[in-house]
């Protein structure tokens, strides 16, 4: 078997840093919560 590709031969620079400001918004609704102590954790980390 034989594989070929081509990527076009365009040259693209790869960004060297991003930018720090980045920002998301997240929403959603929790139901049945009767107590306090509810936290939101960055993928198991830190709590937001």
């Amino acid at each position: 078997m034989l594989l070929s590709a081509c990527g076009g031969g365009v040259s693209n620079p790869v960004p060297t840093s991003l930018p720090t400001d980045l920002t998301y918004t997240i929403g959603g609704t929790v139901l049945g919560l009767t107590s306090s102590g509810l936290a939101l954790q960055n993928n198991g980390g830190d709590a937001l």
